[in-house]
């Protein structure tokens, strides 16, 4: 197989739509490396309707990886995948059975990201076969494991399947170079425009991860009903929640905020937003009271783009965001306060994360 390798990289993951940190860092990553002259390749989902995606012989559909159906996927996936040298899945400890039938039939090099830190809670969740191959890819000669955080390659190395390999921590963030130009929805326009200063939240889903829901939505709320007590409403505050299905917690959030008496004060950003870039140009604070994280792709963007950050002490934070204790609302309340009051200031895009990235495919396509 390895004579039919004509193109360098395929990154194992689906590019937006559906937007999220994990599927907006894969189009980063294949937008910057196909600009620095690598031949790469991606998956898009059905509701991408791009006909430069769509009709390029470097994009597919998204890989249907069930483990039950393996003997029918499969030989779709070797097809898809033999002309590439490098397999780089997004997936985290996902779908073993076929990354060891990548390494041992396709002779590939594959890397794989963890891209959150709940690895421990996966690992119990996910099937018996999936554990069992997890155990035969773990410390494979071929691969490379990557990890968003430390506290993510801490989850890793405490796994009982004897990784000895080197696990490189590597944040997913790559700076936006996209020339697009992005705006707002008019009402969230007017609705930036009417306030003195912007507060932002951002949670992709509902999730728990040991009874807790991880983005914070409430200790949002709770924060944002403090802040109109402490200067009225010339703050204004954005609530993004990208997946918008889940319609009874949705309703439970509008209680909430009704109780708190801010429900008509907020705007409710149900579903993506495609102008993300242009709220974060207008905005002012950027909270992320998150109970558990990998690395923030959305912390980064923020600070990449001079927001101020607050953020709970719930992982290791990047430089310059500004960080309080998890569970002390009035500690976050006054970090919030602070981080108002600073005037925002340029900054220059940290591209280290895709320069060692970059170092990485090099090593493993010159070993080729």
């Amino acid at each position: 197989m390895k004579g039919n390798s004509r193109y360098d990289i395929k990154e194992l993951g689906f590019i937006p739509p559906i937007y999220g940190g994990v599927s907006v860092s894969i189009e980063r990553l294949i937008n910057k490396l196909t600009a620095d002259g690598f031949i790469v390749g991606g998956f898009y989902t059905p509701r991408n309707q791009d006909l430069r995606i769509r009709q390029s012989s470097l994009f597919d559909p998204e890989l249907n990886m069930s483990t039950k159906k393996i003997l029918f996927r499969l030989p779709n996936c070797v097809k898809i995948l033999s002309p590439y040298k490098v397999l780089h899945s997004h997936y985290s400890l996902e779908h073993m059975i076929y990354i060891w039938c990548f390494l041992v039939f396709l002779h590939k090099k594959v890397v794989i990201t963890v891209h959150n830190s709940m690895v421990h809670r996966f690992y119990q969740e996910c099937g018996f076969i999936n554990r069992f191959f997890l155990k035969r890819v773990a410390n494979h000669p071929n691969v490379t494991w990557i990890a968003v955080s430390e506290q993510a390659k801490k989850e890793m190395l405490n796994l009982p399947i004897h990784l000895k390999k080197t696990i490189h921590v590597i944040p997913a963030y790559i700076p936006d170079e996209s020339k697009k130009k992005s705006s707002l929805p008019n009402q969230l326009q007017d609705y930036i425009n009417s306030h003195d200063k912007n507060i932002v939240f951002y949670g992709h889903s509902f999730m728990i991860h040991k009874g807790k829901d991880v983005y914070g939505f409430e200790d949002a709320l709770n924060l944002y009903a403090d802040i109109t007590k402490s200067d009225g409403s010339s703050i204004g505050f954005v609530l993004c929640l990208s997946d918008d299905k889940e319609k009874d917690k949705i309703n439970e959030l509008h209680k909430k905020a009704v109780t708190l008496n801010i429900d008509d004060q907020i705007y409710w950003q149900l579903g993506p937003l495609d102008g993300m870039k242009a709220l974060w140009t207008q905005a002012d604070v950027y909270i992320r009271p998150t109970c558990t994280d990998g690395d923030s792709l959305a912390v980064r963007e923020a600070l990449d783009m001079g927001i101020q950050v607050v953020a709970s002490d719930a992982c290791i934070r990047p430089n310059r965001t500004i960080v309080y204790k998890l569970g002390d609302m009035a500690d976050f309340f006054s970090k919030v306060k602070d981080a108002l009051a600073i005037q925002r200031v340029p900054v220059t895009p940290d591209y280290s994360n895709y320069r060692k990235i970059k170092e990485i495919y090099n090593e493993l396509l010159n070993s080729y």
